[in-house]
């Protein structure tokens, strides 16, 4: 019994080293400078794109997204109309300059923008209506959000006393039919986030950040709901 705790103890302690040495090397990566992005009438400056390559990372460590999947997009808070974008398929747990996109809002997108982006778009849109320059918008996995959305009959997911409001939920569908849809839902029922049936969860806020602590929210409190 004795060499039994022993064998415990000693492999908790290794655990708790393994755990030190990642957060350590997950608080270096998400330290280290990355030069801005610079384009025609726009700069992504260092400071925001650092908050897009963190955001990714802590989106993976909670679990919301697997690799090569799930988008983050803002808007320019200091270029208005620009866009930028995570490419479609980029892992977000390990984001560089280079899988950043950037675009004006509301032209053709990127060929390489994410395959939602018509959906990430319009939430974009109808945020910088009342916060000009400011708008983020995440395209998630978030697992337990949608497995408790799958009842036919519900159509809102109650984040209890959470913070975040009420969830719409919106058919899948034509692409037309979803963004009048989501339009609807963002003015009618409000919240921070929006669960694409079976499919996917969009959570929003005024940076990625707020967005992503939208969706981090949800997902626990999903998580408790779906498995009690």
């Amino acid at each position: 019994m004795d060499a039994a705790i022993m064998r415990l103890e000693a492999q908790n302690a290794e655990l708790r080293s393994a755990l030190s040495s990642t957060t350590a090397d997950l608080v270096a990566s998400t330290a280290a400078p990355v030069p801005p992005i610079v384009g025609e009438g726009y700069v992504l400056s260092s400071l925001y794109l650092s908050s897009i390559i963190r955001t990714g990372r802590l989106m993976h460590l909670d679990g919301l997204v697997r690799t090569s999947t799930g988008a983050i997009t803002m808007l320019n808070p200091e270029s208005p109309g620009i866009v930028h974008m995570t490419r479609e398929g980029a892992t977000l747990s390990s984001l560089t300059e280079h899988a950043i996109l950037s675009a004006p809002l509301g032209v053709d997108a990127p060929n390489d923008a994410p395959v939602e982006h018509h959906l990430l778009y319009v939430l974009l849109a109808q945020q910088s209506l009342n916060n000009p320059g400011r708008a983020a918008t995440i395209l998630s996995d978030s697992p337990f959000s949608v497995a408790a959305s799958k009842n036919p009959d519900a159509f809102v997911l109650d984040a209890e006393k959470t913070g975040i409001g009420r969830v719409a939920i919106i058919d899948d569908g034509p692409v037309d039919q979803m963004i009048q849809e989501i339009g609807e839902a963002f003015r009618d029922i409000g919240g921070n986030a929006m669960v694409v049936r079976g499919r996917f969860v969009l959570g929003f806020g005024l940076d990625v950040e707020s967005a992503m602590q939208a969706l981090s929210t949800l997902e626990a409190n999903m998580q408790r709901h779906v498995l009690r």
